[in-house]
């Protein structure tokens, strides 16, 4: 159980999210806790990543890596770009009830939602929205694709 919200974003519109996050004290971790500095458009980057904040209860799992579940973070999946096609993102926050830093989180969460809402166009479905950069992408031919089969739309 969670919240998400979907999204399409290209490279600068991936920067100017991560300055949003980064101005609400969060930084971006790998599953092995390793921050990735100066955004995340690396190449070799997973396209899952999360969002540490100062008050985030952190919990490891056996193997060492970052409990997704357990731990205070929100995670984001990158959205990929491949030719003439970009597939969709997601921020999710898994909601637990019983950490005393959730209220915190879910503000971060809330806030960084409330930034794509204002900052980018929701799609013909409602289910799903396009920021800029990628928006201009959409105009210029680049399918924004949902699922492998389906293409969203935007006016």
């Amino acid at each position: 159980m969670g919240k998400q919200i979907r999204f399409f974003m290209n490279a600068d519109d991936e920067m100017a999210f991560c300055n949003k996050v980064y101005s609400l004290g969060g930084v971006l971790v790998t599953r092995d806790l390793v921050e990735i500095r100066n955004g995340f458009l690396i190449e070799n980057e997973p396209r899952k990543v999360y969002l540490r904040f100062p008050y985030s209860r952190i919990m490891l799992e056996d193997s060492g890596q970052l409990d997704v579940i357990q731990s205070d973070v929100i995670e984001l999946v990158r959205c990929i770009s491949r030719a003439n096609a970009l597939t969709y993102g997601r921020l999710w926050l898994p909601v637990k009830n019983d950490s005393p830093s959730e209220p915190s989180l879910i503000d971060a969460y809330y806030q960084l939602v409330r930034w794509m809402k204002t900052s980018c166009k929701l799609n013909t479905d409602k289910d799903c929205y396009i920021a800029r950069g990628a928006y201009r992408q959409y105009k210029y031919g680049v399918e924004m694709m949902a699922s492998p089969n389906t293409a969203c739309r935007f006016e």
